[in-house]
């Protein structure tokens, strides 16, 4: 039998070099390689017309079986992808695999159709089953599947972890375009660790252990709960066969949590010096120390991420972070200490979160970055209810998931778990856009040009160490957005931000963040608007930001708030003012608040196509107030 591996094309990885090599399909690769099957491979995204290209292999190349799994965020792409499979060939056996599969074995094996299923890690099941289907002996007795028949789907018993993962054959790249990701790769980052290392990056993504030893609630293991380590050997000697064979000069750790033996860490370190590598990896926080930094810095370690995901102790709690505060307090400043790079995420909408828990984050990353002059945190989004997960078997049991396959074909995983109301749900949501479009370190741009249709040259001044760099290399659409975004200092690896537009990115910090958690207050006056002429006001932009005013000018006597408009009409938003859509109503207004703030200038824009009377920017307008 003839057996096609699909990396299939992820879709949220339209932009190449942000793209991470999938080392599961590799590894799958090269197991069965090594058992002698009869392997061929495809990487998905590397083709101009991926669909097409997937469909003529399987002609080409006489395929019997497909090999393609995914999460069940995947869910529309693995389907089509397995359509077309069987277009190409009605005869085909397809076989799933990945953690959309392990998290829902016979439910997401319904959905998505499939012959059969790995569930868990797939270097043996893969194989196994393999061989029972070229010799035709029962698929039943494989632990660790899940089986089509004709009254439906079956799943064998679990398969235990792979204990011994230096047997594990090392992955291989073969078919999968390995040469073309590098070749990728430049200046503007990857993934959770960044390129910046060098002009000609070719850093390859590597594991050095398996699962992790801990279960936040947010959080799934697709491969199982068993933490497991290789030998220093072993992954020694799977480095020097990429360094022979792909001229790589840098590694990426991409392991969920590289060590959490310091003493580990430190041989390590000391193991890997010799090679002059640049390398990054994550960790647990608690692992962080000062001799393991200083032996991480002096071996070429350029940066350490860890999960922050909360600075509220209640929230961190909730999630099972098994961190607190005071920890990752201590982890950070021992990163600025030895100048390695920290990249870390908050995540808002746990089960125990409310305004007050994520003001608390909030507040923490400002008063933290004016300590120490480093905003650690650079990632803002809602917490994921993925499947698999606590918190998603939580809301399954409390019925607020009454309909698993319904809520993985909707794919809407910003579930709301918390107590806050559905309208304060979407608040933070408008927060994490505005937060998004704050500047982070934000540094000096000295001098771009572009060398050509797809690269640019760029130098800047690092704005935690004063060192100026100039990086060459760097993806033209960087600039696209008016700000270059997380770039390291190649000098004391620090992420900063660089303002090309500055009309576009006025201000590093919004107040209107703290105003709407009440941090800070501020008192409207009404006859600043009397004075201006002011007493027909219209709002652009739905938003929590926009409602919140909108109550304070109710207060009024002379001034009336007419209409909100936005782009199309926010389900849910009521703040008891007419809503509309129809950019007619502007004229009616004497002055327009535009209330857009994360893309002010867009709808500035828009309102200037239908509107010749006065704008005001909300944030400029809380900042007159604040400062009066």
């Amino acid at each position: 039998m003839k057996y096609l591996l699909v990396a299939q094309s992820m879709e949220k990885y339209s932009n190449l070099t942000e793209y991470c090599m999938p080392l599961g399909i590799a590894y799958i690769n090269g197991a069965m390689r090594s058992r002698g099957f009869d392997v061929d491979a495809i990487n998905m995204l590397f083709e101009d017309a991926p669909f097409n290209a997937l469909s003529e292999k399987i002609k080409s190349q006489k395929i019997d079986a497909l090999m393609c799994g995914g999460l069940t965020s995947e869910y529309a792409l693995l389907k089509r992808i397995y359509n077309i499979a069987r277009e190409a060939n009605p005869d085909i056996i397809v076989i799933g695999g990945g953690g959309g599969f392990t998290s829902e074995p016979i439910l997401f094996s319904e959905m998505t159709g499939v012959d059969y299923a790995v569930i868990g890690e797939g270097e043996i099941t893969n194989c196994e089953l393999a061989q029972a289907l070229e010799n035709g002996t029962d698929v039943s007795q494989i632990p660790g599947i899940v089986y089509k028949t004709k009254d439906g789907y079956c799943q064998t018993p679990p398969r235990p972890f792979i204990k011994d993962v230096d047997s594990i054959p090392f992955p291989s790249y073969e078919g999968l375009s390995m040469d073309k990701y590098l070749d990728y790769q430049n200046v503007d980052g990857w993934y959770n660790y960044y390129t910046y290392y060098s002009d000609n990056p070719r850093l390859m993504p590597m594991l050095m252990a398996r699962s992790c030893p801990f279960r936040c609630s947010f959080c799934f293991h697709p491969i199982g709960r068993g933490y497991r380590v290789r030998s220093l050997d072993n992954f020694f000697h799977e480095l020097d066969l990429w360094i022979q064979t792909y001229q790589i000069n840098g590694i990426a750790l991409i392991d969920e949590c590289f060590s959490i033996d310091p003493d580990r860490v430190i041989e390590f370190c000391r193991r890997i010096k010799s090679y002059k590598l640049s390398w990054a990896c994550q960790m647990r926080a608690e692992t962080y120390t000062d001799n393991v930094l200083k032996e991480m810095k002096e071996s070429g370690c350029i940066g350490a991420v860890f999960g922050i995901e909360s600075m509220s102790d209640r929230v961190l709690d909730n999630m099972n972070k098994h961190l607190n505060r005071q920890i990752i307090e201590t982890a950070l400043k021992l990163t600025y200490k030895y100048q390695l790079g920290c990249s870390g995420n908050l995540i808002f909408g746990a089960e125990a979160e409310t305004f007050d828990t994520m003001s608390e984050s909030l507040s923490w990353l400002h008063t933290h970055a004016k300590k120490y002059g480093n905003y650690p945190c650079r990632q803002f989004a809602y917490v994921q209810t993925y499947p698999g997960s606590i918190y998603y078997e939580n809301a399954c049991r409390t019925g607020l998931i009454p309909d698993r396959r319904k809520f993985i074909q909707d794919g809407n995983w910003d579930l709301n778990i918390t107590s806050l109301s559905q309208e304060d749900y979407s608040a933070i949501g408008d927060v994490i856009r505005l937060c998004r479009r704050e500047n982070y370190n934000r540094g000096e741009v000295i001098d771009y040009t572009f060398s050509d249709d797809e690269h640019a040259v760029f130098t800047f001044r690092c704005s935690y160490c004063n060192s100026v760099n100039t990086y060459r290399n760097m993806n033209r659409k960087r600039f696209a957005e008016g700000k270059i975004k997380r770039l390291g200092c190649r000098h004391c690896n620090m992420l900063g931000d660089y303002i090309l537009d500055t009309r576009k990115f006025f201000y590093d910090e919004y107040l209107a963040i703290p105003w709407f958690f009440d941090d800070v207050t501020i008192k409207l006056d009404e006859e600043y608007f009397l004075q201006r002429g002011w007493k027909k006001i219209g709002f652009c932009g739905m938003n929590a930001f926009s409602k919140k005013m909108i109550g304070f000018l109710a207060g009024f006597k002379k001034i009336d708030v007419i209409f909100i408009y936005d782009y199309q009409i926010r389900p849910g938003f009521d703040c008891s003012v007419p809503q509309t859509s129809d950019p007619t109503f502007l004229a009616l207004a004497d002055v327009i608040i535009n209330a857009d703030l994360a893309y002010w200038t867009d709808m500035e824009k828009h309102i200037r196509s239908f509107y010749n009377g006065e704008i005001v920017y909300m944030e400029t307008l809380l900042r007159e107030f604040f400062n009066g």
